[in-house]
């Protein structure tokens, strides 16, 4: 036999040695570790599936639960554009005895049909299927008046289910518990829940424990902060086209997944929509709902189930008769054509696709471990020289990985080789320009190194100083790094080795202001009195001097500068408006503003906040935008009403990169020479915290007034009280001082009056 054929005869006998102690169920025992789910080998696992619908429902009139199992593990399925299904987990909803079905189709206290003859016997066939299974307590209620009979449940089922590694507990399917502001409806819904997880806990060790959170599994950012005790805690989010087609609600519940999955794993357990059988909280189609949140849960790493399988709960996934639903308007098509994509990512004992390590793409601007470079093994994710970890640190792979005494400590990769490469999936946040930077060692010069995006080289040659020795670290910065937006892979191209590697850090790179003189320690250089005297003082914010007005004769009235070439050449997009304020005596609306002429017409923008005799900063975020040539834009400083003076310090106009600039920036769609009417537009967002834009139009020019109400009829704020001229106004309104609720906003301008609500979240 020749040396190499008995090499591998015995390569084949120490697999067959080896491979029964290391093997494992297809659906072994999960763990939570960080914000993932990990298999007992640390492979990050994303479970995606199905939910059932009462299960006891199922059984007794939608054609028997093992059936439905059979239709979503049927590979061979041709409908839709896969060739069959792919459901790694299936939801089972079991319906309280007040809520479902008599034995044995609904469980009872005392009574052990529903689980001798339907529970059991389903997760058992779920099992020889290689499925994870929710058991999920599907009540849709308060807590605390459910508390019993959730107690019952969960200390007869814990114990049974104790020793199934495919079994997952969702401890009560969706609290509409009330309160006060969010955190505090999170703290008494959490308080209620902890006894429950406690019981589950003295029999289930390990079984992954789901909570959700009020409002119908919805408010769940709290838990970052205030989580449920105990091992093997994940929580749980319900999304439906009613949450997602409003950009103000959409951000509100991104918000508050992206917060608490910043900690803990989050699982979406319902989502689904269909435009032809659904009502005002699943109307949806793949294009506005579908595949925007797939984008959203994918960049996350999320684990989910879709809402629902049957033919006549809503959202439906099929026709009468198990018909799968397709096409443009329905969920069953694209579910299932989603987990064949997915057949293989992310599945315990590793393997499948690239994909970031963690689960979810490294968010830009940020930072990236050199040791968290993706999933997918060796010419996928990564190059490396050999098979083995030199450093025998942190992961099992062949990148070389050891400890660092950098600061902060962790980990660092090593041992680094001519032609090495990592790659991290990245999400850069908005489209500009950042600064990269590597933080390196080496005991010699001769390292470099450059970065691509989308295989295009973004850095050029970044060189690798000498820093005297492996674990005296430096910082190398490459700055006006132009990057696109979105999703996409970060490759770090090791051009020339001998050298350590322990973090990349993108950061925006610092904006510029585009006012003159903008602190007044040139005097009143570059600025004017519009309306007033302007005269430079020591009275001031920072620096040596500010600026203070006198002889206002408007509201309006205050220091002014025009800014047109600088503005026309920065471009249309958001801007963050900025100036701090000081009143002479009492307090007032202090507002920020921006005047463009263009086009034959004017558009106002402003933002707002309180003023005093303290120095306040009044701040805030505007879509500047015109049509044809910009002939003048004008940045001033005034109040809303009254022509008491002030001082003035340290203003600021520049251009924002943050996605909460976007979602906080209200871009008019049309901008008129003249509006034919006058028009209070609903503010955007809404919900929101802490701001929200207020646009209107002017058909003509007269004394504007809007204020803000609680819904007891008392002024809360006044935010415009001045003449203006015709045109589209925009004001910033910010919220952080007041109480979370409903407030009522009210515009009025010579005969006209408006009224409308937003509603203001913390």
């Amino acid at each position: 036999m020749s040396g190499s054929g008995f090499a591998k005869m015995y390569l084949v006998l120490l697999l067959l040695i080896v491979l029964p102690t290391l093997s494992y169920s297809i659906t072994p025992w999960l763990h939570t570790q960080g914000n993932q789910f990990q298999d007992p080998n640390n492979n990050t696992v994303i479970l995606r599936g199905v939910s059932m619908i009462d299960i006891g429902a199922t059984q007794q009139w939608y054609g028997g639960v093992n059936a439905l199992v059979d239709r979503l593990t049927n590979t061979s399925d041709p409908a839709g554009s896969s060739p069959g299904w792919y459901t790694r987990i299936i939801r089972l909803a079991c319906y309280p005895p007040d809520e479902g079905f008599t034995s044995p189709f609904g469980w009872q206290p005392g009574s052990n049909d529903f689980y001798n003859n339907l529970l059991r016997p389903l997760v058992d066939y779920c099992k020889t299927k290689d499925l994870y299974v929710i058991i999920d307590w599907h009540y849709i209620s308060d807590t605390w008046t459910r508390d019993q009979m959730t107690r019952d449940f969960w200390t007869y089922m814990a114990p049974r289910f104790a020793n199934d590694s495919n079994v997952l507990f969702e401890v009560f399917n969706e609290p509409i518990n009330s309160g006060s502001t969010e955190t505090q409806r999170w703290i008494d819904f959490r308080d209620d829940v902890q006894p429950w997880v406690n019981i589950i806990r003295s029999y289930a060790a390990n079984n992954i424990i789901l909570v959700g959170g009020p409002s119908w599994s919805q408010i769940i950012g709290p838990a970052a902060t205030y989580p449920v005790s105990g091992s093997n805690i994940a929580y749980v989010a319900h999304v439906y086209p009613i949450h997602w087609l409003d950009s103000g609600t959409r951000a509100w519940i991104q918000n508050h997944i992206t917060t608490c999955h910043a900690v803990y794993p989050v699982m979406l357990t319902e989502w689904g929509f269909s435009s032809s059988s659904c009502d005002d909280i699943t109307c949806g189609t793949i294009a506005n709902f579908g595949q925007p949140l797939k984008d959203f849960i994918q960049a996350n790493g999320l684990s989910w189930t879709a809402w629902c399988a049957n033919y006549e709960w809503l959202p439906p996934m099929y026709y009468s008769g198990y018909t799968l639903r397709v096409g443009s308007g329905e969920m069953g098509g694209f579910t299932k054509d989603w987990l064949y994509e997915k057949r293989n990512d992310n599945q315990p004992g590793g393997g499948g696709t690239q994909a970031p390590y963690g689960g979810a793409a490294w968010a830009v601007p940020g930072k990236m471990e050199a040791e968290n470079y993706d999933t997918g093994g060796e010419g996928v994710a990564y190059h490396d020289s050999d098979s083995a970890n030199s450093g025998g640190a942190y992961r099992s792979d062949g990148v070389d990985i050891e400890s660092t005494t950098d600061t902060g400590g962790g980990y660092n990769v090593g041992w680094i080789i001519t032609g090495e490469w990592l790659e991290y999936t990245v999400n850069v946040a908005t489209a500009g320009t950042y600064n990269v930077e590597v933080r390196v060692a080496a005991p010699s010069t001769g390292g470099t190194l450059h970065i691509e995006f989308g295989s295009v080289n973004k850095t050029g040659t970044m060189t690798v100083p000498q820093t005297g020795g492996w674990q005296t670290w430096t910082t190398v910065t490459k700055t006006g790094v132009s990057l696109a937006a979105g999703q996409q892979v970060m490759r770090v191209a090791m051009d020339a080795g001998n050298f350590n590697l322990n973090w990349v850090n993108i950061a925006t790179a610092a904006p510029t202001n585009l006012l003159l003189n903008p602190g007044f320690e040139s005097g009143t250089t570059s600025w004017a009195g519009q309306g007033c005297t302007i005269s430079r003082v020591t009275t001031k914010h920072s620096g040596s001097y500010g600026v203070r007005t006198s002889s206002r004769t408007a509201a309006w009235a205050g220091p002014v500068q025009i800014i047109t070439s600088a503005l026309a050449a920065s471009g249309q997009g958001n801007y963050q408006l900025s100036a701090w304020m000081k009143m002479f005596s009492g307090s007032a609306t202090g507002k920020v503003s921006m005047r463009l002429t263009h086009g034959g017409g004017t558009t106002y923008f402003g933002v707002t906040g309180s003023a005093t005799t303290s120095w306040k900063q009044i701040s805030g975020v505007v879509n500047l935008t015109w049509s044809g040539t910009l002939t003048e834009a004008a940045f001033y400083i005034e109040t809303t009403s009254g022509t008491t003076n002030f001082y003035a310090d340290d203003c600021s106009i520049v251009k924002s990169l943050s996605k909460m600039a976007a979602d906080f920036a209200l871009m008019p769609d049309v901008v008129k020479a003249v509006p034919e009417q006058f028009i209070l537009h609903q503010n955007y967002p809404n919900p929101f915290n802490p701001q929200t834009s207020i646009s209107y139009e002017l058909p003509a020019s007269g004394l504007v007034r809007l204020d803000v109400y609680d819904m007891l009829g008392r002024e809360a704020l006044v935010l415009v009280n001045e003449v203006q001229e015709a045109g589209m106004h925009t004001v910033v309104l910010n919220m952080e001082d007041r109480q979370s609720g409903m407030y009522l906003y009210r515009m009025t301008c010579g005969s006209f009056t408006d009224v409308k609500k937003l509603l203001f979240v913390k």
